[in-house]
């Protein structure tokens, strides 16, 4: 078999973020808690978002179920063609997704620029072979920043075909 070197290297770059994400799932795995929840979500939107909102309408009906005193979430959404999913990753917390959500669509307020309903962006593309990595290291300051060291903790990995 024949395999050239873009999907050698695409490839590549899809094992090195499945490697992290086992060898660092210690970083963000459960631990003893008071009833407190913080979940992660590493959302790579692809065509499920821009042709069909599917991680918008996955967002919604999270925060519609989610009490405030359950926790937190923190988000960090990109690769999908619309604006405010592509060419960076956003990071958003629960406060930040609900504000941004209001308008119903996640990434933009307006439907003409990139939402301010964020904590900041990465300036890299969410599928590069470091950002899941970068994006963990970031989530680990945010729980201690936020008093969420004891929260037991999910990661929750959505993106086409794994949503």
């Amino acid at each position: 078999m024949n395999i050239s070197s873009e999907s050698g290297k695409k490839i590549s770059g899809i094992m090195l973020l499945l490697s992290a994400a086992i060898l660092l799932s210690a970083a963000v795995s459960p631990v003893a808690a008071a009833d407190q929840k913080y979940i992660v979500m590493y959302i790579v939107g692809s065509d499920l978002e821009s042709y069909s909102y599917a991680a918008t309408d996955n967002l919604n009906d999270l925060l519609t179920n989610w009490k405030d005193t359950q926790g937190d979430l923190l988000v960090f959404y990109g690769g999908s063609n619309k604006i405010g999913w592509k060419d960076s990753i956003a990071v958003a917390n629960m406060r930040n997704i609900a504000d941004d959500i209001a308008d119903g669509e996640i990434g933009t307020d307006d439907g003409y620029s990139e939402t301010k309903n964020v904590l900041f962006r990465i300036n890299k593309e969410i599928s590069s072979a470091d950002a899941l990595t970068e994006c963990l290291r970031y989530a680990d300051k945010y729980a201690a920043d936020n008093g969420l060291t004891d929260a037991d903790r999910y990661i929750r990995l959505w993106d086409h075909g794994g949503g």
